[in-house]
């Protein structure tokens, strides 16, 4: 387990880092936890913080707290304890932990406030606000998503993925653009956020519900975010 304790103000951060280090990313988890919480009407919450310095130690408490996430760079869970954990990585594929961490921490303000968000906007959502709150738009994802071909397609796809189904690396990415493409390009995109993070109707599919939350069908919104995608600086 990591060997330092920081106590912020929502945020129990125990890291493998430099004493003034881990103070500073404890101070920038809370600042962080604030405004993404403001930003979507949400409550802060008080999430225990892990950040590990190597994989194998990262792997090893996953796998004995949360086995289905082992694999993966970081993770947000519930514990036993009921408590609300977040695990990452110091350093991740030559990212910083901080990048990791509010990717994780966006979970965390999600799965606290609301009951059964849109899978595609719940991954969506964690990786614009990797950046920060307000977040930067990331040029490499949005080359990627201009790269790829049948958007609406694509859309259509990713509005049907329930909520136990993993995404693919091309999911990922259009998920990454619809949460963008709603958060600074398209019209009533913040309404349709909160749409899409409450829970369902009942007897609603994935497709209707976000048809009826966006006021587009797949396809519609998959032309929409094309015609996005190929105007956006």
């Amino acid at each position: 387990m990591p060997a330092n304790r920081f106590a912020g103000v929502c945020v129990d951060l125990h890291a493998d880092l430099p004493p003034q280090e881990a103070a500073t990313l404890a101070a920038d988890a809370d600042r962080f936890l604030a405004a993404l919480s403001s930003r979507l009407g949400a409550r802060p919450p008080s999430p225990t913080v892990y950040v590990f310095d190597s994989d194998w130690d990262l792997w090893l408490y996953l796998r004995r707290h949360c086995p289905e996430f082992s694999c993966r760079a970081g993770a947000c869970f519930q514990a036993g304890d009921g408590r609300l954990i977040v695990a990452v990585r110091s350093v991740d594929d030559g990212r910083p932990a901080p990048a990791r961490l509010r990717h994780e921490l966006t979970h965390a303000v999600i799965g606290s406030n609301f009951a059964e968000p849109m899978p595609w906007l719940d991954e969506g959502l964690a990786q614009v606000f990797e950046s920060g709150c307000p977040p930067i738009c990331d040029q490499s994802r949005m080359a990627a998503l201009r790269a790829l071909p049948q958007l609406d397609r694509r859309v259509a796809r990713l509005a049907g993925v329930s909520r136990n189904e993993d995404l693919d690396d091309n999911d990922h990415v259009v998920a990454w653009g619809l949460a963008w493409f709603l958060l600074d390009g398209a019209a009533q995109g913040r309404a349709g956020i909160a749409a899409c993070l409450e829970p369902p109707a009942i007897g609603e599919g994935a497709s209707e519900r976000f048809s009826r939350c966006l006021g587009a069908s797949p396809a519609e919104m998959g032309r929409r975010l094309a015609d996005f995608v190929a105007t956006a600086r």
